[in-house]
């Protein structure tokens, strides 16, 4: 019993030795947590307040978005119009017809 006991504490104690090390953090050369993936973020988003509260999508018509994609699923795509803002690419549409 005595040696069970001894080989359980001697266990434990070569164990918990490990966590004795220093701090990986501390080491030189090392990436420390700074912050600065979230100050990034905030620099690259457009309303900084968004990222702690998103906004919602405003009033939307899903009779219109079901109709977009069912045309462009049946390849009765409307073409645009000339001066609609959208810039055409070189595939003349094609990447999205899949044609």
């Amino acid at each position: 019993m005595r040696l069970a006991v001894r080989f359980a504490a001697g266990s434990l104690l070569a164990l918990l030795s490990g966590c004795a090390g220093p701090d990986p953090y501390d080491f030189p050369h090392t990436w420390r947590p700074t912050g600065a993936n979230d100050a990034n973020l905030a620099a690259m988003a457009a309303r900084p307040a968004d990222l702690a509260r998103g906004r919602g999508t405003g009033p939307t018509d899903g009779q219109v978005i079901t109709t977009a994609v069912e045309r462009l699923r049946s390849g009765r795509v409307k073409p645009l119009t000339e001066g609609g803002g959208a810039s055409s690419n070189a595939a003349g549409g094609a990447a999205l017809t899949g044609n």
